[in-house]
């Protein structure tokens, strides 16, 4: 659902996307990695990560969110409400 909405934002004109952390599943920090890289891949329009753990039970650890800024280029930003 994530990529359709991506894709549904970049087709109507959206600047940018703010994408959430899974939830349910509480991924490892490559599985967070492999999210947001596929999602972010899937648009041409900047993503911000939202990194919210009170609400997912996950976090995006500094490495993780570095090596997504170094090799994802649209990945502009980070939401930290932690």
């Amino acid at each position: 659902e994530s990529l359709s909405l991506a894709k549904f934002a970049q087709k109507i004109g959206a600047d940018a996307i703010l994408c959430v952390s899974p939830y349910y599943n509480r991924p490892t920090q490559q599985g967070l990695f492999e999210h947001y890289k596929t999602i972010a891949q899937s648009v041409e329009i900047p993503v911000m990560l939202y990194d919210v753990p009170s609400r997912t039970g996950v976090s995006i650890e500094v490495p993780t969110a570095l090596k997504l800024f170094r090799e994802v280029p649209n990945i502009k930003a980070i939401k930290e409400a932690s």
